[in-house]
């Protein structure tokens, strides 16, 4: 069984290192990856460690490691990506020599299962924290569970050591850290039912005292920076069910035709065996006889999964703090695959192992052909919108004319970090840097759009060079930069002048009798009567969809709620339609301006006056 186990990890590990090692090398980056690099890796390693730009992008052990790659082997995708490939490798090797150790007729099942799953998977050929912290909170686990077969206090500091390092990878494996030692705690005096005192408490805890001080000392300025700027923004409200475990559900299930069933399945998956942990936990309490190895071991992960459920919950009321979803709780899935692997090793001893066996088997072959079915090499789950943006810049190089010595290209600022990654990588010169203040109609050469922001540009004067699938974003040219700008004055019916001043939480109203610098717009006018209107501070109206519908110069883009059809009337009469089908509108009572018109009235009237 052994060699057979071996042979299998062999093959196994071949296959998906090479799948990871391409995808790495032929995927495009990502907006975070980019934004990783461009804000930190190439800064110093002090800078880097102590979170001189606080923003939780910056996953330490991760930058650290990218930056090492990139000094030792040069800039690409798969350099960059390279240690997260290694931490992969680090995973299955840990997986191999805890389960042939302890499970052996199970190994090749377990493995599959910890694995099978193409969102996780997605995150060992990317250039983020999620997969090293993984590889190392793996590894640091199964010295832990040497630790509890044999008592050697190498494996308790090792334990430590690597998940402390994953928690620079990953700052969420703190939980893991913290629960660790209190495992540690309930191992010693519960399970290995030690006598309490003060002189065994120190005993037992004296290795966690100075680890953990150790890396105390490398995480105070970061966490510091984190809660005093207020960064741990991203998450749910909701609940743990709906946030943390739903969410994951729905990645897992990833992008498939049978979505639907795939969460289902998941949540069961999730149900069934939690429920299972339960009732075993019940059945070791009542037992007479000792508890098992593989019984610890289950008890072991259950447990640390039992504690940061609670943890978060806790947290989540306590201190107001979101629920994880998505890749901030990817690590929670291993944890429970191993809590799983352990809880079917130990009832597969029990009556009906054939009918058991069976059911394993299934939920491993639907794993492993969803996995087959789902997983790609050239995009990622959650940043799928990128995965055209470095063949879109190939062809705008290979369209461009040769004369052009520099292209200006319109993007949402979604695409900022990976644009300016490959114009800096890539050595594109005759491309202008890129910036997030979203599309300026006026001022570019080519766009990378979303249909939905077509009606922005002048669709009369552009060619499309290719549209991408998936997304549907389109690569336009701008033949022609057709657009009329006017300064004008906005007087209303009341016979006093459209103001927009910043100073009045910028919003705007039909209340001055004299025109001066908040009462004098750039008219900008696109083709078919599409325009937007600039304030002096270079912001634009925009027409808030909410329930007020109220007019607001908080932006400095233009975007849907940012563009109006102008409607030209008698005289010097014009009206604007804003996105929502509805004009703009004096209130009577406070006159300041909304878009919640269904008729052209007299409140509706403006008379322009072209300066």
């Amino acid at each position: 069984m052994k060699k057979l186990n071996f042979i299998f990890f062999i093959t196994a590990t071949a296959g998906v290192i090479s799948f990871d090692l391409y995808k790495a090398a032929h995927a495009s980056f990502t907006h975070d990856e980019s934004y990783t690099y461009l804000h930190f890796v190439n800064t110093n390693i002090m800078d880097i460690i102590s979170y001189f730009e606080p923003f939780t992008n910056n996953h330490i052990l991760n930058t650290l490691l990218m930056k090492f790659s990139q000094a030792l082997l040069g800039t690409s995708e798969l350099t960059l990506r390279l240690p997260n490939i290694l931490s992969h490798l680090l995973y299955m090797i840990f997986i191999f020599k805890l389960f042939d150790r302890y499970c052996n007729k199970y190994f090749i099942l377990f493995f599959i299962l910890l694995n099978a799953n193409p969102f996780l998977l997605d995150f060992f050929s990317l250039a983020r924290g999620y997969g090293i912290a993984i590889g190392l909170m793996t590894a640091g686990l199964y010295y832990y569970c040497r630790y509890i077969e044999n008592q050697k206090i190498h494996n308790h500091i090792l334990s430590l050591v690597l998940i402390g390092f994953a928690s620079l990878a990953n700052f969420t494996l703190l939980n893991i850290f913290l629960i660790l030692i209190l495992m540690h705690n309930l191992f010693q005096f519960i399970i290995n039912r030690r006598p309490f005192s003060l002189k065994n408490l120190w005993k037992i805890n004296r290795i966690n005292v100075m680890i953990g001080f150790v890396f105390s000392m490398i995480l105070y300025e970061p966490i510091r920076k984190i809660i005093k700027y207020k960064l741990i923004d991203f998450g749910g409200m909701e609940g743990f069910w709906h946030d943390t475990a739903g969410t994951l559900a729905h990645a897992f299930a990833y992008d498939v035709l049978y979505r639907d069933y795939m969460i289902v399945f998941f949540k069961m998956f999730f149900i069934s065996f939690s429920v299972l942990f339960l009732l075993r936990i019940i059945k070791y309490f009542f037992k007479k006889n000792p508890v098992t190895l593989v019984q610890k071991f289950g008890l072991f992960f259950g447990l640390i999964l039992f504690f940061l459920i609670d943890g978060t919950i806790l947290q989540h009321y306590l201190l107001g703090t979101p629920y994880l979803e998505l890749r901030f709780a990817l690590f929670m899935y291993p944890l429970f695959i191993f809590m799983c692997c352990f809880l079917i090793a130990d009832f597969m001893t029990d009556s009906y192992k054939y009918l058991k066996g069976g059911f394993i088997v299934l939920i491993t072959a639907t794993l492993f052909l969803h996995t087959g079915y789902a997983i790609n090499t050239s995009s990622y789950f959650e940043w799928k919108y990128d995965m055209h943006t470095k063949e879109m810049l190939k062809d705008i190089d290979r369209v461009k004319p040769k004369e052009c010595s520099q292209i200006k290209l319109g993007i949402t600022w979604i695409f900022e970090p990976t644009v300016n990654f490959y114009k800096e990588t890539l050595n594109l010169n005759w491309l202008s840097m890129v910036d997030r203040n979203g599309l300026k109609p006026e001022e570019h050469d080519y766009y990378y759009i979303s249909p939905e922001d077509m009606n922005i540009i002048d669709t009369k004067n552009i060619e499309i060079i290719h549209c991408y699938p998936d997304f549907k974003n389109c690569l336009v040219r701008n033949n022609k930069k057709s657009i009329r700008k006017k300064k004008i004055q906005l007087k209303a019916i009341n016979d006093n002048y459209i103001c927009a001043d910043s100073t009045l939480n910028h919003l705007i109203f039909a209340n001055k009798e004299k025109a001066g610098l908040c009462e004098t717009f750039s008219l900008i006018i696109y083709v078919n009567n599409k325009c937007a209107i600039r304030s002096y501070d270079d912001h634009y109206f925009c027409a808030e969809l909410d329930h007020k519908n109220q007019l607001t110069t908080y932006v400095n883009y233009i975007a849907a709620w940012e563009t109006f059809t102008l409607v030209e009337l008698d005289g010097n009469f014009v009206a604007f339609k804003a996105v929502n089908g509805k004009y703009i509108t004096i209130d009577e009572k406070t006159l300041q301006l909304f878009a919640r018109s269904k008729i052209i009235g007299k409140r509706e009237k403006f008379e322009i006056i072209i300066k």
